[in-house]
């Protein structure tokens, strides 16, 4: 094997790591994001159940409000409301409870 031939074999190598190592790094903080929203929904919607009311903050459910990724919540109505969170440059997580769906930005 000739020298270049194993330099490029040691650099193609060293980049599939990074870009496995970066792609390993983006699905764990997605899949933090998530558990944390699927957490808030089971509290809030525990909250309506033993109130028949959406909380008005975080706060009437004992979580701190925080600036920067969040999480943020909006009541939309009495019967729908919205999760997010807010991270990186550019990128976002949120939940609406009226479709029942998480969608992200990435």
């Amino acid at each position: 094997m000739t020298k270049t031939l194993r330099n490029s074999l040691i650099f193609c190598t060293a980049i599939a790591i990074a870009i496995g190592t970066i792609k390993f790094m983006q699905y764990r903080e997605y899949s933090n994001y998530k558990a944390r929203i699927e957490a808030l929904i089971h509290k809030i919607d525990s909250f309506n159940v033993a109130n028949n009311k959406l909380p008005e903050s975080l706060r009437d459910i004992n979580i701190e409000e925080s600036m920067g990724e969040g999480p943020y919540y909006n009541k939309v109505d009495s019967n729908e409301y919205e999760i997010y969170f807010s991270f990186g440059f550019d990128e976002y997580m949120i939940y609406n409870s009226k479709n029942k769906a998480i969608k992200s930005k990435k």
